[in-house]
């Protein structure tokens, strides 16, 4: 798992997004990130692990589609947010 701080990634997607995953990459917008952040997205890399890297996007996009694509009610998004405090 590596950590890209400042990253340009970030900069293509709405201002609000914080951070991305993916696969083994941890995207974040600006200079530093909360513990709590952290370890949201830790979560993430766990589940394209655990996915795989092919199947994970899918897999995400179905969850958003099933929440009524919402991102608060995506399983993904709910369980990432379950481990913020572990």
């Amino acid at each position: 798992m590596t950590v890209i701080y400042n990253s340009r990634i970030c900069r293509l997607l709405p201002s609000w997004v914080a951070a991305i995953t993916l696969a083994e990459w941890i995207c974040i917008r600006g200079p530093s990130a909360s513990n709590r952040l952290l370890r949201h997205e830790a979560r993430h890399v766990k589940q394209w692990r655990w996915f795989g890297y092919v199947l994970f996007p899918v897999a995400y996009l179905v969850g958003w589609a099933l929440a009524g694509f919402s991102y608060a009610g995506n399983w993904f998004e709910r369980d990432a947010r379950a481990h913020e405090q572990i």
